[in-house]
């Protein structure tokens, strides 16, 4: 804690005096602690001997052997410590430790007044504790080497599959720990632009965890075996035949990379998905490669607002959160207003909750249509919002089948 600034810090953070198991020990790092706390420095060692000199003259410190501790741990203060990534560790560990600890005791008052939700909150939090912060970041000179190198590498990068749009985001896709999202009126296309993006993941051997929570998860999954298929699943009579033989060969040569789960209208939170995706892993070993939430609008904000604008910015910045914290891209979806039925051309300003969506998410477009162009089943992408490049261009124009089942790059 005296040598390292950034040790300091967390340890003020996440430590206590009573998880020492020495009185000494307690009493020093409180001393150091508090210091921080005051001044935002480390002490120095004329000021230690100072406070150590008070404390045994008040008789803080009393037995003789906590005397001789005392003085024996003074003596060390300075000394280098050579194992220093071992001990950061172990704090970490022992930190997180304790924080899972105290959660499952916090959550039985919790559980007995059937707050289920704060549970999942406190104990997702406990499993975080003492896992952030602990990486000092990047120190820009000292690792340019490191960081010039790794722009090379092999990043996760997802496609959307339309050419055209992709062109204009970084890395030809939507990047790991990006979040992008789809911009709508009502009933033009929002959860099919979502589905065909999975599609596009799952031809390039991406695994996809979409969830649904407007549609049933058969009535999703129906989608996709018309999209795949090509046969209109609303018709009367559709070729069942040749829907299972498409998706049986699809199955072997993909295997089983999609995940669809169904949650209830406005009972999700970034938690249930994150359960989701824990219970996913230790299970079935799937871990995805692109995360897809039809749509954020649907869901419940973890930290509850009263104004339903303010919790729809907080549940897509707890969804960008999530896709930093997974090191995936993320897209959802966002309901356009009404106005946005009558304009050629739909933006950001259209978003029919918040505002604060906009400022969260990366990547946003737009899918317009006039009424012209819905007789021609025509559609245009504009990119709404692109924090890394150009914004506010038609980056790509389509062309339906089957009403909105399927989507087509116009050649």
């Amino acid at each position: 804690m005296l040598q390292d600034y950034l040790f300091l810090g967390l340890s003020a953070q996440y430590l206590e005096p009573k998880l020492f198991d020495s009185e000494v020990l307690a009493w020093f790092f409180i001393i150091i602690r508090d210091y921080y706390m005051d001044y935002r420095a480390r002490p120095t060692k004329k000021y230690m001997k100072r406070q150590l000199i008070k404390a045994l003259r008040k008789g803080k410190i009393k037995s003789k052997k906590s005397i001789n501790e005392a003085k024996t741990l003074y003596g060390k203060l300075w000394k280098s410590v050579k194992d220093a990534d071992y001990l950061i560790d172990e704090v970490r560990q022992f930190v997180r430790h304790q924080a899972i600890k105290n959660a499952m005791l916090h959550t039985v008052s919790l559980l007995e007044q059937e707050r289920y939700d704060d549970v999942e909150e406190v104990m997702q939090e406990a499993f975080r504790a003492g896992l952030a912060g602990i990486d000092i970041g990047t120190e820009y000179f000292t690792d340019f080497r490191e960081r010039i190198v790794n722009r090379r590498r092999e990043r996760l990068t997802v496609s959307t599959g339309i050419p055209e749009l992709d062109k204009h985001l970084s890395f030809g896709g939507l990047n790991e720990k990006e979040m992008g999202m789809v911009l709508a009126p009502p009933s033009i296309g929002k959860s099919m632009c979502l589905l065909h993006i999975a599609k596009a993941a799952l031809v390039r051997k991406h695994k996809v965890a979409l969830y649904t929570l407007e549609m049933s998860e058969d009535a999703y999954a129906e989608r996709f075996d018309s999209s795949w298929s090509g046969v209109n699943m609303q018709q009367d009579n559709p070729a069942l035949g040749r829907v299972f033989k498409r998706i049986n060969a699809m199955k072997s040569q993909y295997g089983s990379p999609l995940v669809i789960k169904e949650f209830p209208t406005s009972t999700a939170t970034v938690n249930t998905i994150r359960s989701h995706l824990d219970h996913l892993e230790s299970m079935l070993d799937f871990v995805p490669d692109l995360i897809i939430v039809d749509y954020a609008e649907l869901m419940q904000a973890v930290n509850k607002r009263n104004e339903h604008r303010l919790a729809i910015g907080e549940v897509v910045k707890e969804l960008r959160g999530l896709a930093v914290e997974r090191g995936v891209p993320l897209w959802s979806a966002a309901q356009a207003n009404r106005k946005a039925l009558s304009k050629k051309t739909i933006t950001i300003e259209d978003l029919s909750e918040s505002f604060e969506s906009a400022k969260h998410a990366d990547v946003i477009i737009a899918l317009c249509q006039t009424k012209e162009e819905k007789k021609e089943e025509m559609m245009r992408i504009f990119l709404a919002k692109n924090r890394n490049f150009t914004a506010k261009i038609t980056a790509a124009e389509f062309q339906t089948a089957f009403g909105r089942y399927q989507f087509y790059i116009r050649p």
